[in-house]
This record gives structure tokens, C-alpha cells and sequence, in this order.
């Protein structure tokens, strides 16, 4: 197993080296030919990564079309006896997070909830999705007062083929930023909207009645929302979820609410904690609703999801020197970026990320010096992973933001 990886590695490392381009329209330069570059600017640079995307243009879909070709797959229909509403895959484990409201069974009774519901997945083909297969998930996790659920597919067949929602959890959600929602607003399945962010509620209270009051941080938005968008992805630009849609301000248009990802990723953190209360249909999990927070949380070690500390180092060549370094950014336990040191002079030659962590790197980037003398950072991106650059990006004063990008096919 261990030499068949390290093959793959071989494999991706020359083969991104090497890019065939159909009209030849950019040369990529080999190894040798690239400046060496700066640890500590790939420490800062590549952190950011995950967020820059290819820049839309004329030659190219707009954002809100990648994002629903990106998004919706994973975008599912969770449907009860008494509601129906949205959800979204976050892992290749099959668990999905929506609205605690969508699975509560009266509103008087804000602790009673269905144990399992019924799914459908979006197409993205534009076929009715009543004509979909119908999936079943259990309910594994709840948190009421934050309006969240999380949700375990019996079967994950369906999602082998797509990638899981991401999560952004950082404080790169800015006021006025353009953000995308997907969801089922009464009816009308699959349905994308777009809007801006209005502005981010810290430790908001609200109530949906005098039975179900609530407080979780909230980004409020004026992007179109309506009754079955709930427990849908509001997503960045950049394709990760913020946040998740959860209500609208019932006597004012254009004043909506999602629970932020700060809040799903606590959330999803907590390990659940069994009551002794036998009553099948009343909470088993400890959450933010115990005034004491009494949860325990995973043994998540951020510090070392880092560029300071690999999660695995090789010997690609088995001549005694370390020479191919594997990192986990975003600390999920699945390495997305790396390092190749080619010529094993301890500085780092080539670095690939694998940004939707489907197995196969999709971006690589290198420095160069312009005439001018000034350093610059490029990524080329293959978009649809078919082996062949389709996009050169510069950022030209290492800002950790593209200035200008190129069509290479």
C-alpha cells in the first residue's frame, strides 16, 4: 500500500510539472527554472489558499454558477410528516447538519423530536428532484437552543461522488461581503439566491414562539429566504458555508438570519452525552442549553494543524533525506497540502494543494521575480481535475489575494 501511495504521489508531483495545455498558450516553468521560495511566505500564503478561487471574467461562468455546481449536490431536502426544510453534507461520513426546527414534532413541546427523516438529494441538471431517490437519515446530535441537528445517512453511496459542504469558520465573514443561498423556499426545491451580508449578530437572542427562544451568533442578511430554506448553506464567494439559513424577520422583507459556522462547528465538536431519561422522544444530549456547558469536547489540537508541524514526512526517494512534507490546514486528519523539497536542499521547491480534498491536487503554486525584481506568487488551477491547467493566477504584492488571473485553454 505504502509504495502504491507513494507512486500516486510520484505521480501527481511530475504530472503537475509537466501540463499539457491545449493552445499552448502558457509556458509552465520546471522546477529548476523557479526561484527559490520562502518558507514563511508559504507559511502565510498557502494558509489562504482554500479561499482564493479562480477571479470570474467574461471567458469564464460567474460565481453564483460554480457555486451552485459546487454546492447543490451536497444540498439535500430533509423532509418530515410535519415539516420540511433543507440541509447540507459536511462529511464523507454521511453527516448532515440543518435546523433543529425542521425535526421537532410540536412547537409546544420544544424537546420533542423525530429520530429519523427522509432525504433527497439536489440534481444539478435541472431534473425534479421528486424524481429523485429517497435516503434515509437518523438523528445523532441536537443543540435546540442554537436551532442546529445534525443528521447520519444510512447509506453514503450517494455522496461518494461529490464533496462535503465546508465550513468557514474564521473572521473573514465580513459586513457587506456577497454571499449565495440554496434551499427549498415553499415548494420551489433547489432554489439559488444571492445577497450581501447585513451584519453579524454576536450572542443574539430570538424566539420563534413563547415555547422555542433561542441565542447563537447570527449573520443577518438581506439575501432572499422564505419557510423551507431553513437548515440550508449560506455560502461565501469563495464556496465555503457561513453560515446556516434559519429565519427571516416576519414583518419586515429583506431582514434574514443564519446561525454562523462558528456556532455549526462548536456544534459539531460536542460529543453527545446520553441522559437517562428513557422517553424516546425527549433530548438524550447535553448542549448549549445547560447552563453549566456541559460538554465534552474531541481531542482537536489545533496548534498542530499548522505549517509548522507535518502530519507525516517521507523519503520520496529512499536515500535517507526528508524530501516530501504533508499538512493539515484546515484540521480534519486528511492531509490537503504539499510540500516536495526536489533537489533536498531544505528549502521547498514545489507546493501542491488538493483544495476540496478530493484525493488529486488541483492547484499548485510556485514564485517568480518579474523584471522589475519583485517577488510574485502564482497558482495554477485545474478546475475540473482533468489533468491540464485551465487558469493562471498572480497575486502580485503577497496579500494573500489574486490581482489578475489568465485562461491557459
Amino acid at each position: 500500500m505504502k509504495t502504491i501511495y507513494y507512486f500516486i504521489i510520484f505521480f501527481l508531483i511530475i504530472t503537475l510539472n509537466n501540463f499539457n495545455f491545449a493552445n499552448e498558450v502558457k509556458y509552465i516553468p520546471q522546477v529548476d527554472e523557479v526561484k527559490k521560495i520562502n518558507v514563511d511566505d508559504i507559511k502565510s500564503l498557502n494558509k489562504e489558499t482554500k479561499f482564493i478561487q479562480i477571479l470570474d471574467d467574461n471567458n469564464r461562468s460567474s460565481i453564483g454558477t460554480q457555486i451552485y455546481k459546487k454546492i447543490a449536490p451536497v444540498t439535500v431536502l430533509v423532509q418530515t410528516r410535519s415539516a420540511t426544510g433543507s440541509g447540507f453534507v459536511v462529511d464523507r461520513e454521511g453527516h448532515i447538519v440543518t435546523n433543529y426546527h425542521n425535526i421537532q414534532i410540536d412547537n409546544t413541546k420544544p424537546n420533542e423530536f423525530v429520530r429519523s427523516v427522509s432525504l433527497k438529494f439536489c440534481p444539478v441538471n435541472g431534473e425534479d428532484i421528486n424524481d429523485q431517490t429517497v435516503y434515509e437519515a437518523d438523528v445523532v446530535k441536537i443543540d435546540p437552543k442554537r436551532d442546529l441537528a445534525l443528521l447520519k445517512l444510512r447509506s453514503t453511496n450517494v455522496i461518494k461522488n461529490f464533496t462535503p459542504a465546508k465550513l468557514d469558520y474564521s473572521d473573514k465573514v465580513q459586513i457587506g461581503m456577497s454571499v449565495h443561498a440554496i434551499g427549498h423556499p415553499e415548494g420551489y426545491n433547489c432554489t439559488y439566491t444571492q445577497g450581501v451580508t447585513s451584519q453579524i449578530r454576536k450572542n443574539y437572542e430570538w424566539c420563534y414562539d413563547a415555547y422555542n427562544c433561542l441565542q447563537a451568533t447570527l449573520i443577518q442578511t438581506q439575501t432572499p429566504i422564505n419557510p423551507g430554506n431553513s437548515g440550508g448553506p449560506l455560502i461565501s464567494d469563495e464556496g465555503f458555508v457561513i453560515g446556516i439559513n434559519s429565519f427571516v424577520h416576519t414583518e419586515t422583507e429583506g431582514i434574514a438570519f443564519a446561525v454562523a459556522s462558528i456556532e455549526i462547528q462548536d456544534f459539531l465538536d460536542m460529543d453527545q452525552t446520553l441522559s437517562k431519561d428513557k422517553d424516546e422522544n425527549k433530548s438524550e444530549w447535553i448542549t448549549k442549553s445547560e447552563s453549566s456547558w456541559i460538554t465534552k469536547k474531541r481531542n482537536n489540537n489545533l496548534d498542530q494543524c499548522d505549517f509548522d508541524v507535518p502530519i507525516q514526512e517521507e523519503d520520496f526517494n529512499d536515500n535517507g533525506i526528508l524530501d516530501l512534507f504533508y499538512y493539515d490546514t484546515d484540521c480534519n486528519n486528511i492531509a490537503e497540502t504539499y510540500a516536495y523539497d526536489e533537489d533536498e536542499d531544505g528549502e521547498i521547491d514545489i507546493m501542491l494543494m488538493d483544495t476540496n480534498e478530493s484525493g488529486t491536487p488541483n492547484v499548485r503554486l510556485d514564485f517568480y521575480f518579474n523584471n522589475d525584481g519583485d517577488e510574485i506568487a502564482r497558482y495554477y488551477y485545474d478546475d475540473d481535475e482533468d489533468g491540464n491547467f485551465d487558469a493562471v493566477c498572480y497575486d502580485a504584492n503577497l496579500d494573500n489575494e489574486i490581482d489578475e488571473c489568465e485562461e491557459l485553454t
